[in-house]
């Protein structure tokens, strides 16, 4: 479409790195899809790290950046979409938009063009210096500076039995803060449990099995209490947990806590 080749053009003309993305139905719900790529100026090809051929009809989750990140994007271009505005998002790490540059601060720029959708994005806007690391608010509106205080003292309360867990679905990849590590007698070295060898750990492993093949399943919030074995001293858990969509609606990411409720 001529339209198309002179947005591409236009793109390559830029200095800031830009796709162009349209939206394409990837699920029998026609109200579940994706955008993929149609087009990437030298920019984005340089900071996403591929050749220009490599970036063409690739969905959300396929352009390198993380779970969270892909679905920040889809965020973005449908809400562009849907209003027919152009959206511009400034953030800082660690909202996970920033993957796209790989820098802590970025600014995207997404807009709704005869049906395709263009987004640009420049980094490191933002430069930290005197007290402004205090004052800078991310879009969840906690300073960064502040973020990391609160992981700080998470990690203390691991000493009253309190600990949370991300798991990243798409790169199969299981963080856990340090009251995890103490609640299942492991050291950072061993690194997390495997999560079916996590439920085994449990009395209650047919409980938790079905619900967590729910939550990443269907998304479904989880909410249960398991007793660890008479080994890891048999204490009462609470465990809760919830999915984080990504392009395709399905679960990508889940994010969850356990809680030692009594010994």
């Amino acid at each position: 479409m001529p339209g198309s080749v002179d947005l591409h053009r236009a793109t390559d003309l830029m200095q800031e790195a830009a796709l162009v993305l349209t939206w394409s139905a990837t699920h029998p719900d026609p109200g579940i899809g994706d955008f993929r790529t149609r087009h990437a100026n030298d920019g984005a090809r340089r900071v996403l790290g591929a050749a220009g051929s490599d970036l063409i009809d690739r969905g959300l989750l396929e352009l390198g950046v993380s779970a969270d990140a892909a679905a920040a994007l889809y965020r973005l271009c449908a809400e562009a979409v849907r209003t027919g505005k152009m959206i511009e998002h400034w953030a800082v790490a660690p909202d996970p938009i920033t993957d796209l540059s790989g820098t802590s601060s970025i600014v995207m720029r997404v807009t709704d063009v005869d049906g395709a959708v263009l987004c640009t994005w420049v980094p490191r806007w933002h430069v930290v210096g005197e007290d402004e690391d205090r004052r800078l608010a991310t879009t969840a509106g906690v300073p960064t500076a502040d973020r990391l205080e609160l992981a700080t003292a998470l990690d203390a309360l691991g000493g009253v039995g309190v600990g949370v867990f991300s798991f990243n679905l798409m790169a199969d990849q299981l963080i856990w803060s340090a009251g995890l590590y103490k609640m299942f007698g492991r050291t950072y070295r061993d690194g997390p449990m495997d999560v079916t060898e996590w439920r085994s750990l449990t009395e209650s492993e047919l409980v938790l099995s079905k619900v967590w093949q729910a939550l990443i399943r269907d998304g479904v919030p989880l909410d249960v209490e398991v007793k660890l074995i008479p080994a890891l001293g048999g204490h009462q858990v609470r465990v809760t947990a919830f999915a984080v969509p990504g392009p395709d609606g399905h679960p990508a990411a889940i994010h969850g806590c356990c809680c030692v409720m009594r010994p």
